[in-house]
């Protein structure tokens, strides 16, 4: 990672990140399932993945 970077601070921005993506797709996108990830990566290649998955179903 890099300097002055800690996985703390990377974990907590891709879960904030990650968190508004998922918003912004329930509203947009209504019940279709939808997956998606960040990738945080640094000069030597990626240091954490976050993934998402929402799945809505109408029940009547």
């Amino acid at each position: 990672m890099r300097k002055g970077w800690n996985f703390q601070s990377v974990h907590q921005q891709a879960a904030k990140s990650l968190l508004d993506m998922a918003k912004d797709a329930v509203v947009e996108r209504g019940g279709r399932m939808q997956w998606m990830a960040i990738d945080a990566r640094d000069d030597e290649g990626p240091v954490l993945q976050a993934k998402f998955t929402i799945d809505i179903k109408k029940l009547r």
